[in-house]
């Protein structure tokens, strides 16, 4: 009987250890499909300045934004529009 338990709770382990690397690998999977190249907000450039503190170019549609990051928060530096050549 010692034996059957181990290898049930041996079993349920497994399981559930398996079923958490798929939950990783499915959440991994989607959060990196939402920064793709074909999304509207693309992430051109990131500059860290120190410790805690980045500098992130962003294009939004039609826009080009410039934000700070820092430990007291997200600031915007400087908005262009962009211009579509013809």
């Amino acid at each position: 009987m010692g034996l059957e338990v181990y290898f049930k709770v041996l079993g349920v382990t497994f399981l559930l250890l398996g079923g958490f690397l798929l939950l990783v690998y499915f959440f991994k999977r989607g959060r990196m499909q939402a920064f793709s190249k074909e999304g509207a907000i693309r992430i051109k450039d990131v500059r860290p300045l120190g410790f805690k503190a980045q500098l992130i170019l962003l294009e939004v549609k039609d826009r080009t934004l410039l934000l700070g990051l820092s430990e007291k928060g997200i600031n915007l530096i400087r908005e262009w529009e962009n211009v579509k050549e013809a």
